[in-house]
Formats: structure tokens, C-alpha cells, sequence
């Protein structure tokens, strides 16, 4: 018998296979933006990005995240409200299918 503790996974275990990748949205005119992919983030910037994503602040959060020039095409688009919540949903959809969703509220209380 040992005393040694047992390991459960190495380094090699957390490179997950699943990756969301970015979120690349064609518009008219073939312009493209791109969301930037969490997965490749320091987990704490990953975490504000997906917990960004949740806000209803959508003009802050695409100001945030895209680059310049890929908010500046967004504007241009001139999108209306459906596709720009359309365009949410999607962005959304894309990275809770490995991320998971974020939910609400910051969990148990302990009651």
C-alpha cells in the first residue's frame, strides 16, 4: 500500500478535442467579422467574453470584442434589431454547444 496520492488527469487530459473555434459572420458585400475564440484565451478573459455574451448591453459587448474595423463593417451592415438578435442567438449557440450555457444568477447561496 502507498501513500502517494492518486492522480486523476495530467496536462495532457485538459486539451479538450471539442474547441468552439471563432464565430465568423458573413455579411453583404463579402465582409466577414469574427468573434474571437475563448478557448484559445487566459481563462479569466474567456470567462468575462462568455459572461459578456449574456449581457443585454449588445452594442457594448460587439464594441468590446470584435475588432475595430470588423465593429466598424457590423455598423455598416446596418443590421436591423431581428438580425442583430438573430446574430446573438447564433454567437451563442456556436460556443454553449462546447462551453456550455452560462445560466443566471452566480450560483448556489447556500441556503
Amino acid at each position: 500500500m502507498t501513500d502517494a496520492p492518486k492522480i486523476n488527469a495530467t496536462m495532457a487530459d485538459l486539451d479538450s478535442s471539442a474547441q468552439a473555434g471563432p464565430f465568423i459572420q458573413a455579411l453583404s458585400g463579402g465582409k466577414r467579422i469574427t468573434f474571437p475564440d475563448p478557448g484559445t484565451m487566459e481563462w479569466t478573459n474567456a470567462e468575462e467574453f462568455l459572461e459578456d455574451l449574456d449581457k443585454s448591453n449588445t452594442r457594448g459587448m460587439l464594441e468590446k470584442w470584435l475588432s475595430e474595423a470588423d465593429f466598424k463593417k457590423l455598423l455598416e451592415a446596418k443590421l436591423n434589431l431581428y438580425q442583430i438578435a438573430e446574430l446573438g442567438r447564433r454567437v451563442n449557440a456556436h460556443y454553449e454547444a462546447i462551453f456550455g450555457p452560462q445560466g443566471n444568477g452566480t450560483g448556489s447561496t447556500g441556503s
